[in-house]
């Protein structure tokens, strides 16, 4: 399992730009006591109150917020308040992802990226870095696509466009 390093620009710029919509979808989506949860769970993040983030996380995830979701990804990616679980967080990274919030697609991008608990894996890092579509910067996209062989990138392409299938 590999430890979060940066490499080649794309965790600077894919981070910077998921962290700008992060911090929108935080402040502004979601049901209302799903956001008051979310609110109180920042709160508690800054002051290092980690379990009672958690719980607050949790009860604003039930109410459907997948921004939650993604926050609740964060702290395990990175073991804050609880043990690192790169297999937890992709999970709940995927479950925010499937609740409409593009900046969890760069998130799991992130991790196929740097293979954190998983494979490094360029194919699927491409493909979940176009999912997320303004979440994830044009430059970040140039850049992988000038790493992939011509092999990968058409592989990319042909899961991006069965994926745009599936969802239409």
């Amino acid at each position: 399992m590999k430890i979060l390093r940066f490499r080649s620009g794309v965790w600077v710029a894919a981070a910077t730009a998921a962290a700008a919509v992060l911090a929108f979808s935080y402040a502004s989506g979601g049901q209302s006591s799903a956001q008051d949860e979310r609110s109180q769970a920042l709160q508690h993040i800054q002051t290092g109150d980690y379990d009672a983030a958690l719980q607050s996380l949790a009860a604003a995830a039930r109410l459907g917020d997948a921004a939650s979701l993604h926050l609740m990804g964060d702290l395990y990616l990175h073991g804050r308040g609880v043990e690192a679980d790169p297999q937890r967080a992709l999970r709940l990274y995927r479950g925010a992802e499937q609740g409409g919030h593009a900046p969890a697609s760069s998130a799991i991008g992130l991790i196929y990226h740097e293979g954190i608990g998983v494979p490094e894996d360029r194919v699927k890092a491409y493909v979940q870095f176009a999912r997320a579509g303004g979440a994830a910067s044009g430059r970040t996209l140039r850049r992988m696509r000038l790493a992939l062989t011509p092999e990968q990138l058409a592989e990319a392409e042909r899961q991006l466009a069965g994926l745009r299938l599936a969802d239409s």
